[in-house]
């Protein structure tokens, strides 16, 4: 179950005993909270990668070796590459691009077997045949987080709109910039993933409805994500509305919570000035239950034989477990 952004940030209000907000805003803590976020992915993913791992497909031009890492992939992290061919998948292997001269070459091929990261870009050698299908893993950035705009009551999917509990104050029917308040998403309350992003054309305050655009958009994508022009059935009561640049539910798992908030209040605290020893000294202990999280989980690690010069006297190989 993930955590709902607005119930975070009471949290951290009562626990650092700051509940004017103009001493300390909600985008403050925000941003307290969206730093918290990456910190946790970063701990997390260095032992325990599948957390956080996602995959893309990519599909080969002729003659072209350089693509884009995908935008949502943290710290340009990108974990493993295969090529596809028929019901195969063949891993390539990474190297230094210090080395890419050996594999270099004027021709394409089928079957790439090698790649290495170039700033925001990987580059396969050889250069491979136009429609290959790539297979990119990588370790995939959270949104950030945002405020709630509302929790949907009800939908009508054919008429085009969308009723609240209440509405947030920074929903709009303007649509120059992102952040302006037209451009929303539905987000799924359990997992924080966006269902669906839409543009707003009308607010009702009275019955607090939103009505959604079902043509004349006036961007079809904003900030790589694709404005539709109908809710979909996929979206349900009890989501929740945001502001497109991020979501209001945390895509990281309720277990983040404690260390979320901590790191909140901590920084909170540090910047009044008030002692934080204590709160740093629960704020690393809370950093070690993190690193932890991967223990007990299945091994990943693969056993091989070993050179034949460990043999024993009756034959079988001595193995070593590979880190």
């Amino acid at each position: 179950m993930s955590l709902i952004v607005d119930n975070l940030i009471t949290n951290i209000r009562t626990q650092s005993d700051e509940f004017n907000s103009d001493n300390v805003s909600d985008a403050h803590i925000l941003n307290l909270l969206n730093e918290a976020q990456r910190s946790a992915t970063n701990i997390v993913s260095r032992k325990f990668e599948s957390a956080f791992l996602n995959m893309t497909t990519q599909t080969t031009t002729g003659g072209t070796s350089l693509y884009d890492i995908p935008a949502k992939a943290a710290g340009r992290r990108v974990e493993k590459i295969e090529v596809i061919q028929g019901t195969n998948a063949y891993n390539l292997k990474r190297i230094s691009h210090h080395k890419r001269d050996t594999f270099v070459s004027s021709s394409v091929v089928q079957r790439p077997y090698t790649y290495s990261i170039r700033k925001n870009q990987y580059e396969i050698y050889p250069a491979p045949t136009g429609g290959l299908t790539l297979n990119i893993f990588y370790i995939e950035r959270p949104e950030d987080m945002v405020v709630s705009q509302g929790r949907v009551n009800a939908l009508d999917t054919t008429n085009g709109y969308i009723d609240v509990d209440a509405l947030g104050s920074s929903l709009s029917t303007t649509a120059t910039n992102p952040g302006d308040g037209a451009y929303i998403s539905i987000i799924d309350h359990t997992t924080g993933s966006s269902k669906v992003n839409l543009q707003i054309s009308a607010i009702d305050t009275t019955l607090k409805r939103i009505t959604v655009k079902s043509s004349g958009l006036t961007r079809s994508s904003v900030l790589n994500k694709t404005i539709g022009t109908a809710i979909g059935s996929e979206a349900a009561v009890d989501d929740y509305i945001c502001l497109i640049t991020g979501t209001a539910v945390c895509e990281l798992d309720e277990v983040y919570q404690d260390y979320l908030t901590q790191y909140a209040v901590t920084s909170l605290k540090r910047r009044f000035g008030e002692p934080v020893q204590d709160e740093r000294a629960h704020l690393k202990d809370l950093k070690e239950e993190l690193e932890k999280m991967w223990v007990s989980r299945e091994l990943q690690h693969r056993v091989r034989k070993s050179s034949a010069q460990w043999s024993d006297v009756r034959g079988s190989n001595t193995r070593r477990l590979l880190t």
